[in-house]
């Protein structure tokens, strides 16, 4: 101990303190879990929409209904926009899940995204977002 503080001495001026010291901090299980499955919901909002802005010309064939041929040329923007959409609530959502982890915001926050989520037909990204709120419940009351 004493050789350490005479480390920290030699670097410091009298009557400095120590600029940075390094916090152990233990996780538990859950959550690591809860970041997980985060960090799943999201990446899969980021994939999908790259997906299919990728291939926006592709898909926008695909759902095309020849009794409503006026449709064709506005489908590959409709595309788009849902891929935009879902690329904005990715980055919402990383936001509250940074937020929920420095414990500035409750996991209700990251649960209510959840449920948009669904209502953006992203199935998968809301039981990801489901579970890990759920895991965060215990431990950000």
């Amino acid at each position: 101990m004493a050789k350490k503080q005479k480390t920290e001495r030699k670097f410091l001026k009298k009557g400095m303190k120590v600029p940075f010291k390094a916090k152990s901090v233990k996780y538990s299980k859950r959550d690591i879990f809860a970041l997980i499955f985060a960090l799943a919901s999201i990446s899969l909002f980021i994939i999908t929409s790259v997906y299919i802005l990728v291939n926006k010309d592709n898909i926008a064939n695909m759902l095309i209904d020849p009794n409503f041929s006026e449709m064709t040329q506005y489908l590959p923007l409709i595309v788009s926009f849902i891929a935009l959409i879902w690329i904005i609530f990715a980055v919402i959502m990383s936001v509250t899940v940074y937020k929920i982890e420095k414990k500035q915001w409750k996991w209700h926050s990251l649960f209510i995204l959840s449920i948009l989520s669904l209502i953006t037909l992203k199935i998968d990204s809301f039981l990801f977002g489901v579970i890990s709120s759920i895991l965060y419940i215990k431990n950000h009351r």
